[in-house]
């Protein structure tokens, strides 16, 4: 037959439409005003309490890291103690879109991911030294994952969807005392194992 998918044939009945031309020039920006919007990779405006950062996108100027802006507030009108930074990515293997940093909050820290990112996350919010919140994406997940709360060396706590064997929740309380023990162990292997290597 020789006919595949998608072949037109010599079809008398099939009518072809052809696109006109257009009516508008085709559209040129030069170099100079391509650049205007990042003056070699990076603008700066700053403002009352706030800088704002612009990062080139594409080109040659672009950041290797993704970043395309950086928004940073003050607690004092002489910029000098950062109250919060929020900075955007675009075009991240890790899917990170989004990190905002609070400096004067414990230097806590919230990183939001798109999806597609590793192990389904969504968001994850960082106290150092404290606690840390997952969420994740449950639709990227088999075991139905919805959150994990951890408070360091002491409770990890899970919380489940959609699930067959419906376990919604999950908890771990860790012994302080056997914690201490286990990470002296570690620190102790660690240490050994530096010297021998």
């Amino acid at each position: 037959d020789g006919e595949g998918e998608g072949d037109q044939g010599d079809d008398p009945d099939l009518v072809v439409v052809e696109m006109p031309p257009s009516w508008v020039p085709k559209l040129r920006i030069s170099r100079e005003n391509f650049d205007t919007m990042c003056p070699r990779g990076q603008k700066v405006t700053k403002f009352l309490r706030c800088t704002h950062e612009i990062f080139a996108v594409f080109g040659e100027c672009s950041r290797w890291d993704g970043l395309t802006q950086r928004l940073c507030t003050f607690a004092d009108k002489a910029c000098t103690m950062k109250d919060e930074e929020r900075e955007t990515y675009l075009r991240r293997r890790d899917k990170l879109a989004e990190r905002v940093t609070y400096p004067l909050r414990g230097n806590s820290k919230v990183e939001r991911f798109g999806p597609g990112s590793a192990f389904g996350i969504r968001e994850v919010s960082t106290v150092p030294d404290k606690e840390r919140v997952m969420h994740f994406f449950t639709s990227a997940r088999l075991d139905g994952l919805v959150t994990r709360v951890e408070v360091f060396g002491q409770k990890m706590t899970e919380t489940f969807s959609g699930r067959d064997d419906r376990l919604m929740y999950r908890s771990v309380t860790y012994d302080p005392v056997e914690t201490a023990k286990a990470m002296a162990a570690a620190e102790q292997a660690a240490a050994a194992a530096a010297a021998a290597g």
